[in-house]
């Protein structure tokens, strides 16, 4: 069924997920408490989107080094909606919305909501380069998960008290 998610022969499923989800919140939380910090201080925002800059360099990078980089082409050609494999299917949907979230974190200053668009679009590409070299199942609910982890890299920059009082209402 096509080329297995691998680099370097090292299998990017196999890590514990729920170290890396708490290792996540965290890093949102600072995120979030730097972007407030820097509110009322023109040049600190500033050196944090150049910083932000850098960082989506890097989670571009990432995604691209896990994604395409490094698979073989198999010479077959695959697209599922959706493969259910028993025990790994939601670890494999978790761990394909966690690879997105560092580039959610880093666009949502430069880009704010569109950075949705930004994340469909580098999956939607991936996903059919994947199908057209044959590098590995192109699948929709990886489309689906990496959008999802584009969305989670904005609740950080949220304006979560204006939220809850539109929720009173």
């Amino acid at each position: 069924m096509g080329a297995k998610k691998t680099v370097g022969g090292y299998h990017i499923y196999g890590e514990n997920m729920w170290h890396l989800a708490v290792l996540v919140t965290i890093v949102e939380a600072l995120i979030g408490a730097l972007w407030r910090a820097t509110d009322s201080r023109p040049r600190l925002r500033t050196a944090f989107r150049v910083a932000c800059a850098l960082a989506a360099v890097v989670a571009l990078y990432g995604i691209v080094r896990y994604t395409v980089l490094g698979r073989t082409p198999s010479g077959e050609h695959h697209f599922a909606l959706a493969v259910y494999s028993p025990g790994e299917s939601v670890r494999e949907m978790f761990m394909n919305a966690l690879l997105y979230v560092p580039l959610g974190l880093a666009i949502a200053p430069l880009a704010g909501a569109w950075v949705v668009l930004v994340g469909l679009a580098l999956s939607v590409g991936i996903e059919a380069w994947q199908y057209v070299a044959g590098t590995g199942l192109a699948q929709a609910t990886d489309v689906v998960c990496n959008v999802l982890g584009c969305a989670v890299g904005l609740l950080p920059y949220a304006d979560w008290p204006a939220i809850a009082i539109r929720l009173r209402r």
